[in-house]
């Protein structure tokens, strides 16, 4: 398995932490590698283990998921995160893509989407779930979250926008 990307989850819901898990276990090309329920565990775990892409609750116990990005990007860790949630708010997005993370998921997204997010961030792109993307419009009240996309991450919001898949 040394080719699969290695992903770790986070979330203070026990069931959906283990759904995730779950579903990471089962796909070709991704080994899990662990989990954490709060943003402390979660910290410790991801400086242990490192893995390739930690999937993240956005709000966890002792530190939510942005502020456990804060504190893994300054440690120079090489993980790339990606950031699920209820919250189908602006200001999280824009926190979220803000502070380093590479991808924003609800948590109502299907199943090969979350996949579709992890195999897209280990390949160095940027990954917004598709009902999002009018946060990145231009004109829209987040144009300076767009301005800073580069235009490769533009044409994936594009296609992303339009409904394609990762290999189209």
């Amino acid at each position: 398995m040394s080719d699969s990307i290695r992903v770790f989850n986070a979330d203070d819901h026990p069931m959906l932490c283990k759904g995730v898990a779950n579903l990471f276990r089962e796909t070709d090309g991704i080994e899990w590698v662990g989990s954490a329920h709060d943003g402390k565990e979660a910290i410790e775990k991801l400086v242990e283990l490192e893995p390739d892409v930690a999937v993240l609750d956005i709000e966890m116990p002792h530190f939510s998921g942005v502020e456990v990005v804060e504190v893994l990007l300054e440690k120079k860790i090489k993980t790339k995160f990606i950031l699920l949630t209820l919250f189908k708010d602006e200001t999280f997005f824009k926190s979220a893509l803000g502070i380093g993370a590479k991808g924003y998921l609800l948590k109502d997204s299907s199943e090969q989407e979350i996949i579709n997010c992890v195999k897209a961030v280990h390949g160095g792109q940027t990954y917004v779930n598709s009902s999002l993307t009018h946060f990145l419009i231009p004109g829209g009240s987040n144009s300076s979250v767009l301005d800073e996309l580069s235009d490769h991450e533009r044409n994936i919001l594009k296609l992303i926008s339009r409904k394609k898949t990762t290999s189209e």
